[in-house]
Order: C-alpha cells, then sequence, then structure tokens
C-alpha cells in the first residue's frame, strides 16, 4: 500500500516522464547517456516525494514555481543525456508537458464523469488512468512526432519557438493551478462549468502543440525548398556554361578538321592524324534528340562518361520534352543521369557499365525511362531512393529535385528495383502537341 501511496503521492513526475516516450524517436543519445538517464531520473523521482506533497493544493504561487523548476531540471536533464542543444531539448520537454497536461485534462474529464454517473470503484478509476495514458500518449506519436521523426537533426533554434515554449509552460502551469483551486474553493469542482473549462484547455493544449510542430515541420520543407532552388540555380548557370563552351568546342572542331585537312596535303594520309581527329571529335559524343537542353546534358554526361568506361545508351524524340523549360529539361536529365553514373562507378563488371535512357509518346503522355545496375541493393523510403553515401543530411537531393520537377510539370515519377540490381526510374509527363 505504501508503494501505491508513493505513486499517487508522486503521480505527476511520473506521467511527465511517461510523457517522453513518444518522443524517443527524436532522441540521439549521448556517448554516454545510458549511465545519465538513470540517475537524471532518480534524481527527479526523489526530489518530487520530498518535495510535491508539500505544495499539492497550496499556495497557486508555490505550485507554479514548483511546475517551472520541475519544467528547468527536465530541460537540463534531456540536453546532458541526449545530443542537440538546449533549444532542442527545450522543444522536447515542451512536447513532454503539453503531452502530460492533454492526458491529465482527460484524467480529471474521466473523474469528473464518473462522479456524476456515481460511480466509486478504485479499479476501475485505475484501469481507465493507464488505458487513458496509453491512449493519449500513443496518440500524441502519431499526430505529431511521427510527422518529423525521420528529420534526424531537426531545426529547433529559432526565437519563435523559444517565445512559443516559454509562453505554452507559463500560460497552461498558471491557468490549471488558478482555477484547479478556485473550483475547489468555491465547491464546484466536479461542476459543469470546470468540465468546460477543462475542454477549452484541451482545444488549447492541441492548438498549441500543433503550432510547435507545425514550426518544426514547416521550417524542414523550406530549407529543403531553400536547397533545391540553389541547386536549381546552379543547374540553371551551369547549363548555360557548358551549352556555350560545346559551341566554342564545335567552332575549334571545325578549325581543327580545316588545320588536319592541310596537314594531310603535306604528311598525305597518316594514321596518327586519323586518331588525332578521331580522339577530338566532338560529334561522337552528340545525339539529336530535337531538344537542345537534353543534347546539351547528354553531350556533357557523355565526355564525363567515356574515361570512366561507362556507356550512355539513349533513345528518346526530344520532341516529347518541348513544353518543358530548358533549365528543367537540364536539371532532371542531369540529376537522374548522376545518380546513375554514382551507381554505375562501383560496378566492375564492364558489361554493366551502360546507362539505357528511353523516351517516347505514348498517346497523349511522355514516358522516360533510365534504367541502371548497381553494386548493391537500393532501399526506396516513401517513394524516393535512400541514399547510400555516409552524409546522409547532406546528399539526396537529386531524386528530390527529379520529383520536384516532374510534378511541376503535372507528371508522376517512380523509382524502383528489377532483378533486385537494375534501379530503373521511370517519369510521366503530359506530352505537347
Amino acid at each position: 500500500m505504501e508503494f501505491l501511496n508513493f505513486f499517487i503521492d508522486n503521480g505527476y513526475i511520473y506521467e511527465f516522464i511517461f510523457a517522453f516516450i513518444p518522443l524517443v524517436p527524436l532522441l540521439k543519445g549521448r556517448r554516454y547517456w545510458y549511465f545519465a538517464v538513470p540517475p537524471c531520473l532518480l534524481i527527479a523521482i526523489a526530489a518530487s516525494y520530498f518535495t510535491y506533497p508539500d505544495i499539492m493544493n497550496s499556495a497557486t504561487l508555490s505550485e507554479n514555481l514548483w511546475y517551472v523548476a520541475a519544467f528547468i531540471y527536465m530541460v537540463f536533464a534531456v540536453w546532458l543525456c541526449f545530443r542537440g542543444n538546449l533549444w532542442n531539448a527545450l522543444f522536447i520537454c515542451t512536447s513532454a508537458y503539453v503531452f502530460q497536461h492533454i492526458f491529465y485534462i482527460f484524467e480529471k474529464i474521466k473523474e469528473m464523469l464518473l462522479y456524476i454517473a456515481g460511480v466509486d470503484s478504485f479499479v476501475l478509476e485505475a484501469i481507465l488512468y493507464f488505458l487513458i495514458m496509453c491512449g493519449v500518449y500513443t496518440a500524441m506519436y502519431f499526430f505529431f512526432v511521427a510527422r518529423i521523426k525521420k528529420q534526424k537533426d531537426f531545426e529547433t533554434n529559432n526565437v519563435k519557438l523559444l517565445i512559443t515554449s516559454i509562453m505554452t509552460v507559463l500560460v497552461v502551469i498558471t491557468l490549471n493551478a488558478y482555477f484547479q483551486m478556485f473550483f475547489i474553493k468555491i465547491n464546484q469542482f466536479y461542476s459543469l462549468p470546470n468540465l468546460l473549462y477543462r475542454v477549452v484547455g484541451l482545444i488549447c493544449c492541441f492548438f498549441i502543440i500543433n503550432n510547435l510542430y507545425d514550426n518544426v515541420y514547416n521550417k524542414k520543407y523550406k530549407d529543403e525548398l531553400k536547397i533545391l532552388s540553389l541547386l536549381y540555380e546552379a543547374d540553371k548557370k551551369q547549363y548555360e556554361v557548358f551549352k556555350q563552351n560545346l559551341e566554342t568546342l564545335k567552332i575549334k572542331y571545325h578549325d581543327f578538321k580545316y588545320s588536319v585537312s592541310t596537314l594531310e596535303k603535306v604528311y598525305g594520309d597518316d594514321q596518327w592524324l586519323k586518331e588525332a581527329t578521331k580522339a577530338l571529335d566532338i560529334y561522337s559524343f552528340m545525339q539529336r534528340t530535337q531538344c537542345d537542353a537534353l543534347d546539351v546534358i547528354l553531350t556533357e554526361k557523355r565526355l564525363q562518361c567515356d574515361p570512366l568506361g561507362i556507356k550512355i545508351n539513349a533513345i528518346i524524340d526530344g520532341r516529347i520534352l518541348c513544353g518543358m523549360n530548358e533549365t528543367d529539361v537540364y536539371a532532371l536529365f542531369g540529376n537522374a543521369l548522376d545518380n546513375a553514373i554514382e551507381s554505375v562507378k562501383k560496378i566492375t563488371d564492364p558489361d554493366e557499365r551502360t546507362i539505357i535512357v528511353e523516351g517516347k509518346r505514348v498517346n497523349s503522355m511522355a514516358r522516360i525511362t533510365m534504367e541502371n545496375h548497381t553494386s548493391e541493393p537500393v532501399t526506396i523510403v516513401d517513394g524516393l531512393p535512400k541514399t547510400t553515401k555516409a552524409e546522409k543530411e547532406a546528399h539526396g537531393y537529386g531524386a528530390k529535385s527529379i520529383k520536384r520537377i516532374v510534378e511541376k510539370y503535372n507528371g508522376i515519377v517512380n523509382f524502383s528495383l528489377k532483378e533486385e540490381r537494375i534501379f530503373i526510374l521511370e517519369i510521366i509527363l503530359p506530352a505537347k502537341e
């Protein structure tokens, strides 16, 4: 019975600790976290045991200060045990606090409803207590945490989050302590006004936590969009530069051929002149697809692949891309070919060091496919290939850029594997007449 009383008297701290469970996917432990977490939890429980019963139902100010102190301690504990700065720890603890308070409101609503219904069963109350806790914390995970758990290093270091977090904690703590004491003093704790207050508090908590997670979720995509925009601008500049250089190469090649014809008159049909002409023949790398941007990117990548022993076989009607912006065509095929080249480079079998590009009109749609072997299986996550590079956060934008460009033209992109080691990119776009 003593153990039960201990839990009841210190229920808040346990509820607060359990509220961190749905947040576990966002936590990345420091090297010593498994040594630091148990002492931090024991300190929190011990401090609650010796101080919390004394301030329960006491002056509002004392309660507020106790809750603020507990919150600050947990921020420090999270920062000590897990990676990230104090901003991240503040975000995690604010989430846990609001999760706990949402559970607390549901628990109080349950208590009021049972009282109104005249039900007095400790066993039933205990069962409902744990069912509500599991239900609330599970719902918090799926509604909020799951939205950002894929962000391994989510960014929260901004003033908006700090102000929102502080206001959240202070307002929730103050209002809860004040109204609880108010309804107890007027002997209306189980009244309809108190029930309505709890419902309003619940709505406010959902609004606050939704704003917190929207802040982090939207910031991620804003940062990602900014990076993709910068990469797009880089592709645009690279396209203009290479297009200009290609024209210059054509002119130089024509001048070279003229010089060779002059030398042939002097030295005759010499073998070294033939080999020199062949080696510098820019046209051997070019393909006429009737789409200038596509011709440029295919030429650029073939020049890049030739020293690596990689072949690009392209059978594509460039007219199906006539409705697309030149930079979009260059960026789309550039990113796709870069990913394919990166994969094929790791293959030792020369027969598999080939990239096949096909594109044709199918009724009113343009169907483009790119196929290449891979040295290892590719994992598809949320419709996009997962990068195999060590610095995963700095890579993977090629596939996202492809998806963004295709969706810009109301198209569909699909990444898939055939026979485990053949990677296929398929793009369907509305074809212009």
